[in-house]
């Protein structure tokens, strides 16, 4: 194809105007010419301003044709056998010498496939017969066609393709002007129409009935409203400018779907559906007329619709954010509602704790008593026997068997093999060793004097529950002060407190939890702090009651575990950076799942479905909470080869009470110490 000789673009920076027909059959040739003979540039007199027109075989010649030429119409043909208008121009149609081009299909075939892309991306501007292009409206819609490549292609106001074909009902007059027009025909055909004077709140048509009549608007405005089954008005459309009132549900023979009442002042004529068809039957422009209003108000209510249903999916969207943000509220309140039955309960116990352990304060004291006197009476009374060989082999019996040490089990066997060869009975020599004799020189005393072996024995068993009645009751008295320590009610915070000490009474509390759990210390040196004894309490406890817990029920399901030794809890204190102390708790045990971790913080949360123990039940959601109360941080770091909880506390993390106005003073918060972990991958970071 020969381009040399084409005629120049009106447009010079655009290079020569082209209309391009691909094909390389005896159709397009004629086509071509067909469009060579009878198109010119709309509203132009000039021939050498009409397109040139080519035929080129296939999209990569037409696209080495765009490279150098403006593009204006490309023309492919659809039928049988050929290839699909999409698989031709969809390579090309985003070249540069073609974003303006329109695209024409013309059609062989009734039913046109393969053009879902140019559909899809809004290029498809026109589908034609291909056995019309000797039709005069064939070259119109081509000459339109190109009147809408210049107006894109050079961005300069021409005259519109409406303007030079006009759609029937496209209208520039507005809807007061055009109901004019068409009041003047009505007078003209039916004689001069009165006008009626329709005030405000007036209905013209009730929902669900039918009309028989229009009512053509001339001023003033309408409001229509749809009444649901449940009696409440909905506002369809406020302040409405529509024109023909009525003829929608004339047309369509249905009852009215809403109330259209007047919300102004209505100035119109009333028209019987009889008169109305004379008019539009008779007089062409009339129906023209009624159309364009009717299309009008039709678009101005489905736009309606649509804005309606815009902000239907807004208020919808909002309504769902609120919807969560009530729903995180509610969680946040059962959250901070159990976190107050669980303090409640708490206090509780503290209260029921602190008074146990003060009425058996008085009772343990008298018990402490007795058994200091009678360790220290009973050598005087024994000493007051007339038989004083009898009286002090009696009184050296009872204090070795309360000064005796706990023997092991080797030291214990070869003791009673010692005094089996002096008593030259085996079963008297195991009664002697466990009621405490365990010194064979003063068994081989007993043997030849008058207190006698069996003497010997009772006595040896009168000391031994002497040094038990008082070791228990020291026992008891030691349970009673950690109590009275962990059941100290929250006032104002207390200074100078020893965590060591805190942690020391939390073990011996829950120490019935420990059988068989090794307890190890590594203890720093730490400064006193200030804090809520009690409430730290409780955190030891519930830390070191859960490392209990998963230790033993590691054991009871493990078939290899050792049911003596089930595990060891380490106990570990530091000063990691000044003003701040560290407590970490770590067990051996199997870990925490990884599918449990994320939740271990939530209130309510358990492991323990469908088991019953008997707990505090705080968890460790009110554990964090009471750590950060404190100022402090919490963190969990688990692992298969175990759990380590991690508290990080302030020396000075509560405030002071407050002093009298006239000396209040402020005090920074502590800054929170950096902490890292030895397995980034486990720790789970809180607060």
């Amino acid at each position: 194809m020969d381009t040399a000789s084409l005629p120049t673009s009106p447009h010079p920076h655009r290079g020569r105007e082209l209309v391009v027909v691909v094909g390389e059959s005896e159709y397009h040739q004629q086509l071509a010419e067909a469009i060579r003979n009878n198109m010119k540039a709309p509203g132009a007199e000039e021939a050498e301003q009409a397109p040139a027109v080519v035929v080129v075989e296939d999209a990569a010649a037409a696209e080495h044709v765009g490279a150098t030429n403006a593009v204006a119409m490309l023309i492919v043909e659809a039928g049988t056998g050929m290839p699909e208008p999409d698989a031709i121009v969809r390579e090309i149609a985003t070249k540069p010498g073609f974003c303006a081009t329109r695209f024409v299909v013309v059609s062989s075939v009734k039913r046109v496939r393969g053009v879902s892309w140019l559909i899809d991306t809004g290029r498809l501007h026109w589908v034609e017969a291909a056995d019309r292009y000797q039709d005069s409206s064939f070259h119109s819609n081509l000459a339109a066609q190109l009147t809408r490549y210049r107006e894109i292609s050079t961005e300069v106001p021409t005259r519109s393709a409406l303007d030079v074909h006009r759609f029937p009902f496209s209208q520039d007059h507005s809807d007061s002007e055009i109901m004019q027009e068409l009041l003047a025909l009505i007078d003209e055909y039916l004689g001069v129409q009165p006008r009626i004077v329709i005030p405000e709140g007036v209905k013209l048509i009730k929902q669900g009935k039918r009309s028989t009549e229009v009512l053509l608007v001339e001023r003033g405005t309408v409001t229509m409203v749809h009444r649901r089954k449940s009696g409440e008005p909905v506002a369809i459309h406020e302040g409405s400018t529509s024109r023909v009132i009525g003829l929608l549900t004339l047309a369509s023979r249905r009852k009215t779907f809403f109330t259209v009442t007047t919300s102004s002042e209505v100035i119109g004529v009333h028209l019987t559906a009889e008169q109305l068809s004379s008019v539009i039957t008779s007089q062409p422009q009339a129906s023209r007329l009624i159309s364009s209003l009717f299309i009008r108000s039709l678009d101005q209510r489905l736009r309606r619709s649509e804005q309606l249903q815009v902000q239907h999916f807004e208020l919808a969207q909002q309504l769902e954010g609120e919807r969560s943000q009530l729903a995180a509220a509610l969680k946040n309140l059962e959250h901070t509602r159990s976190e107050l039955v669980a303090q409640e309960r708490l206090a509780s116990l503290g209260s029921l704790a602190s008074g146990m352990a003060h009425e058996l304060n008085n009772p343990l004291a008298a018990i402490e008593h007795i058994a200091h006197a009678l360790v220290s009476n009973l050598p005087h009374l024994l000493q007051s026997s007339p038989d004083s060989v009898w009286a002090d082999q009696a009184i050296r019996t009872i204090e070795s068997s309360h000064d005796a040490p706990a023997l092991s089990a080797r030291r214990e066997r070869e003791l009673k093999r010692t005094i089996s060869e002096l008593v030259s009975d085996p079963t008297l020599a195991h009664r002697l060793v466990v009621a405490g004799v365990q010194d064979p020189e003063l068994v081989r005393e007993l043997a030849g004097g008058s207190l006698g072996l069996e003497g010997a024995e009772s006595a040896a068993t009168i000391g031994a529950q002497l040094r038990d009645l008082s070791s228990t009751a020291e026992r008891i008295s030691e349970l009673v002060s950690s109590l009275r320590s962990y059941a100290r009610p929250d006032g104002d915070p207390v200074k100078d407190v020893d965590v060591h000490r805190g942690i020391e009474d939390t073990l011996r509390l829950v120490s019935y939890l420990l059988h068989g759990i090794t307890i190890e210390r590594d203890y720093g040196e730490l400064p006193v702090i200030s804090c809520h004894p009690s409430q730290l309490a409780q955190v030891w406890t519930n830390i070191v009651a859960n490392a209990a817990d998963a230790m033993t029920e590691a054991a009871l399901t493990s078939a290899t575990s050792d049911p003596v030794h089930i595990g060891t809890i380490t106990v570990r204190t530091s000063v990691p950076t000044e003003g701040w102390i560290t407590v970490a708790i770590s067990d051996n045990g199997p870990g925490i799942p990884p599918a449990i971790l994320p939740h271990v913080f939530e209130p309510r949360f358990t492991t323990k479905s469908g088991q019953v123990r008997f707990g505090l039940g705080i968890g460790l959601p009110l554990c964090r909470s009471i750590v950060a109360a404190h100022h402090g941080t919490m963190r969990i770091e688990t692992g298969s080869t175990g759990t380590t909880v991690t508290v990080d506390l302030p020396i000075n993390g509560l405030p002071e009470p407050a002093p009298p106005r006239d000396t209040l003073t402020s005090q920074p918060t502590p800054t929170l110490p950096e902490t890292t972990s030895n397995n980034p991958a486990d720790p789970q970071e809180f607060l």
